[in-house]
């Protein structure tokens, strides 16, 4: 690990520097973001603000207990649980209650800035829905079917629409699946759990459960109508094969119409709920957080920048029209609509009101090492190496003796 020991030079004593560590998002994005802190600091004269790309996460951890942190880290739910179980985040509930942000944000973005009842990040920058369904309209026109943008079909149902926009070629090769488990969000961990009714970690016995009926009644289902129907299709993990035109259907969040439509502007997009074992309509947000490491000089002041990045609506319509990102203030989306032109777009924004299940995944130490052990099980299941059951139950013994190893097994 490289530790940065480069000082903050104050250009006067009555000038205040915040340091600001991003994620390593591309450059498009940051300009975006400094652009906005421009904002801030032409509002907030006084107030300097340094914003630098992190390097790995070890060396920010190692500046902030070698006391030199930056004051606003950005973070998601699983750095947050790991930064959070170390002690080199703040907490923050005295200083969102001071600055009345609890009501500023959407709701269900809070759960993945909260562990143990304490928050330790403001949801903000790179959010939004996370759940919806995209297809490819003009195939599942030529297929002849009708695809409802306010019906959430059952797994099987959906299946059959996704065998009804499959091609196969002459000599047996897939030329196009309609659904193809790998790709985007469609069986991540964070998404797939509201759509199984699972959940990976018991919250009342705080065991691990991989291998609960759910997840592996859910990858049975899956094995038997995509890769043993198909027995000569293997699947891409890219998260925009859909775009390639060799997909029909995938699962990816509110950012992603914009993305797939620029890498192929001519491909006509359709979003609906995304199928769940009930037939509930279920959306899952996500957000990265800004979080205060320990030792910061100046937390009230860091904290009016976080409110700035999380609420101010013309900064994040600005993250919108660039990238996509929905945000989470509130406030946000009661203007979005006037800057949507697609409807494949407006869905997501629409959902929020209309989901009858609203979700977010949480911070957890753990979180990390389920979700690779969890995508490792998941492979074995879908190259037929092992049944869901065997792959499942390992996944979760291996998860279990590592919580326990740390100390997360009370």
């Amino acid at each position: 690990m490289v530790l940065c020991t480069s000082l903050i030079v104050r250009a006067d004593s009555d000038t205040i520097t915040l340091e600001v560590i991003l994620n390593s998002w591309q450059q498009e994005i940051i300009d975006v973001i400094k652009a906005g802190i421009s904002r801030f600091e032409e509002a907030n004269p006084g107030i300097n603000v340094e914003v630098r790309q992190r390097g790995t996460w070890d060396d920010v951890v190692v500046r902030i207990v070698s006391g030199v942190a930056p004051d606003i880290l950005s973070v998601d739910a699983v750095r947050t649980a790991e930064m959070a179980q170390s002690g080199v985040l703040m907490e923050l509930d005295d200083l969102i209650a001071q600055f009345q942000l609890e009501p500023k944000i959407l709701p269900a973005m809070w759960d993945n800035a909260k562990m143990n009842g304490r928050t330790y990040s403001v949801p903000a920058l790179e959010s939004g829905p996370r759940a919806g369904m995209l297809w490819n309209k003009d195939m599942v026109n030529e297929a002849g079917l009708a695809v409802n943008p306010d019906e959430a079909l059952t797994w099987p149902e959906f299946l059959d629409y996704a065998d009804k926009l499959t091609r196969i070629n002459a000599d047996g090769s897939v030329e196009r699946i309609g659904f193809d488990p790998r790709n985007g969000q469609n069986t991540s961990l964070n998404n797939i759990e509201p759509l199984w009714n699972a959940m990976w970690l018991n919250h009342d016995t705080h065991l691990p459960q991989l291998d609960s009926p759910e997840f592996v009644q859910g990858f049975e289902l899956l094995t038997e109508r995509v890769y043993q129907k198909y027995p000569a299709f293997g699947g891409s993990d890219g998260w925009y094969v859909i775009s390639t035109q060799k997909v029909a259907t995938t699962m990816l969040g509110s950012y992603a119409p914009r993305t797939i439509q620029t890498t192929n502007p001519g491909i006509n997009l359709l979003t609906t709920w995304s199928p769940h074992v009930d037939g509930m309509k279920t959306q899952r947000l996500f957000s990265w957080g800004l979080a205060i490491p320990v030792g910061a000089e100046y937390p009230e002041i860091s904290m009016r920048l976080i409110e700035f990045l999380a609420t101010d609506v013309e900064f994040q319509l600005d993250l919108f029209s660039a990238v996509g990102w929905m945000g989470a203030g509130i406030d946000l989306y009661g203007v979005l609509p006037d800057y949507i032109d697609d409807p494949a777009t407006m869905w997501y924004v629409r959902s929020l009101a209309e989901a009858e299940i609203t979700t977010a995944h949480y911070p957890h130490p753990a979180l990390g090492t389920a979700q690779r052990l969890f995508n490792a099980a998941k492979n074995k299941i879908f190259n037929l190496e092992e049944p869901a059951d065997n792959a499942l139950k390992e996944a979760n013994r291996l998860l279990l003796a590592e919580m326990e190893r740390d100390g997360l097994i009370p």
